[in-house]
């Protein structure tokens, strides 16, 4: 594995822009720790390639997640529920069988997603060197990010557990749709000078938070004798 390491490094600086690359020119053998990993050779790797190169599928990609942004923001309260057996028993009501539809529909459009991500991963490696997916851009970070959340809050669902709703952070893939527009390819070197200052960023709250906290303290150690009031109804109006 060093030696394929250092094979893939040297071959990093000299690779050609993304829509000419080839399976070839990507690392020897990915997803190591998964059934000891794809080489080029392997026919399942291929038809990843295949996808994930393909500009017919990254538009499939592309519709899906415009679609379920679009849902996600005009979606009710009630959403990340998981429906009741009412509608296998056909007795559910008419808001119990919108709610399914829904709820079919953002599973299907998350399903894709993880498609999405574990074919761009066997076609171009999880995270072992540079030219692999999760370090390629941002937005694979991001979409991972989407996945365990999503993940999450379907499961704790699942379970009967109430939660405070997570689909604002799948409304962060618009950022992914609006960098693809030429009007809005400004939008990759705002995220990528974030990216590079987060440390100095995280600085810059960690101060805010030490104020906030200051008089926090503050306006309760002033206000402390005010907390034994109570609100009275009187007789009169």
């Amino acid at each position: 594995h060093r030696e394929e390491l250092v094979e893939d490094g040297e071959k990093e600086a000299r690779l050609p822009p993304l829509h000419l690359q080839k399976i070839s020119d990507q690392v020897r053998r990915s997803c190591t720790l998964l059934f000891g990993g794809f080489s080029r050779e392997n026919m399942f790797r291929r038809g990843c390639w295949h996808i994930h190169s393909s500009p017919s599928w990254s538009l499939f990609f592309l519709m899906v997640a415009i679609s379920n942004s679009i849902y996600i923001g005009a979606a009710p309260s009630n959403f990340g529920q998981v429906p009741s057996d009412a509608v296998a028993l056909g007795i559910a009501t008419p808001e119990e069988r919108t709610l399914f539809i829904t709820f079919l529909f953002d599973i299907f459009c998350l399903t894709v997603l993880v498609m999405e991500c574990v074919i761009s991963s066997v076609a171009l490696g999880f995270i072992r060197v540079e030219t692999a997916w999760l370090r390629s851009s941002w937005f694979a970070s991001l979409d991972l990010f989407i996945v365990l959340v999503a993940t999450t809050e379907y499961i704790v669902a699942a379970l009967g557990h109430r939660m405070f709703s997570l689909r604002a952070f799948r409304l962060l893939r618009i950022l992914k749709i609006t960098s693809g527009i030429r009007s809005f390819q400004g939008i990759n070197h705002v995220l990528e000078t974030l990216s590079y200052g987060a440390w100095q960023l995280m600085s810059v709250f960690i101060v805010l938070l030490f104020f906030m906290l200051s008089f926090c303290i503050g306006g309760i150690s002033m206000f402390s004798h005010s907390f034994s009031r109570r609100c009275v109804l009187l007789d009169r109006p």
